[in-house]
């Protein structure tokens, strides 16, 4: 049998350093922890360039 997983859970904090994955809104918007991960609010900047609408399937 296959053994179970293990699920940790944790405060967030922000990564220092690498690739973050963060989720948008359908009007593209970001939560707490999204803006918290992007500072130099590049994702905000990136948004309309990328015609980005946080629509099922949407990417940038």
């Amino acid at each position: 049998m296959t053994p179970r997983p293990s699920i940790a859970f944790a405060k967030f904090a922000a990564p220092k350093k690498g690739s973050v994955f963060v989720l948008a809104a359908n009007d593209g918007g970001l939560g707490d922890a999204a803006k918290a991960c992007d500072p130099a609010k590049t994702l905000e900047r990136a948004f309309p360039v990328a015609d980005f609408s946080g629509k099922f399937g949407g990417l940038v």
